[in-house]
């Protein structure tokens, strides 16, 4: 949820021009490497937070399922 938040927010900020900051639910839920992960993305290599966002969720995706905690069958979870 935090991470889709995030994820959101900073496609509203891109769409805006940056213009407003929006908040997002609980971003320090987030642990410290996967926050400064995603400044030094955006910062240093200026890369697109939302992807990177994007990125981050469909690693999350695959862990679980190479974990065993989703039971989709992969033709419906290439979908997600």
């Amino acid at each position: 949820v935090r991470l889709m938040s995030l994820c959101h927010g900073s496609a509203l900020e891109e769409i805006s021009g940056d213009v407003a900051e929006l908040r997002v639910i609980d971003v320090m839920g987030l642990d410290a490497p996967t926050l400064h992960h995603l400044w030094e993305c955006s910062e240093v290599h200026q890369f697109n937070r939302v992807e990177v966002c994007l990125h981050l969720l469909q690693t999350l995706i695959t862990k679980a399922l190479d974990d065993g905690v989703l039971k989709i069958p992969p033709p419906i979870l290439s979908r997600v």
